[in-house]
């Protein structure tokens, strides 16, 4: 039995077998969608970082369309993906998504991503799959506005890539 893209909930006594990836996550206020988006660029600022390189078209693995952001780090605590100068009213929304491929080597591996200058979320980095997180904003700040995004190296070690798609608000 198969059920394309439905709300109608299947209930049976055998094992569900899933084919195929899941899908991706919906995100409602985009910010990273096969490149920084007009939501963020718009009001803000796509900035150089430091501690590595970002690449905003990278075509593989990609999560979601046609690109990705790779992220490489070279050091400890470097932070190559940022997006500042914005002020994006957040009140409408509950949710940070991101998708997040953990590059050869990440496995344990943490970063962190920052909102408004601050350290928020660290997330411990899974090797090899695309793993998708919906944070909960007021676990992240109590601010009423978004003026940057940081995706920052939070093991002290660098020497690995990760790859960022589907980054935005619900």
């Amino acid at each position: 039995m198969g059920v394309l893209n439905s709300t109608v909930t299947v209930q049976s006594a055998d094992v569900l077998e899933i084919v195929g990836a899941v899908p991706p996550p919906t995100v409602t206020f985009p910010f990273y969608d096969d490149g920084v988006t007009s939501n963020w660029t718009s009001s803000g600022w796509i900035g150089g970082g430091w501690g590595g390189s970002v690449d905003y078209n990278n075509t593989s693995p990609v999560r979601s369309g046609t690109k990705s952001a790779k992220i490489s780090y070279v050091g400890g605590y470097g932070s190559p993906l940022q997006l500042g100068g914005a002020s994006i009213s957040i009140a409408p929304y509950t949710t940070f998504k991101i998708s997040i491929y953990g590059g050869p080597g990440t496995a344990g591996k943490k970063i962190n991503i920052g909102l408004n200058a601050a350290d928020s979320y660290t997330i411990t980095l899974v090797e090899g799959v695309w793993t998708d997180y919906a944070i909960p904003i007021s676990t992240m700040t109590s601010a009423t506005s978004l003026t940057d995004i940081w995706i920052k190296e939070y093991s002290g070690t660098g020497g690995f890539s990760i790859y960022v798609d589907a980054m935005g608000l619900n």
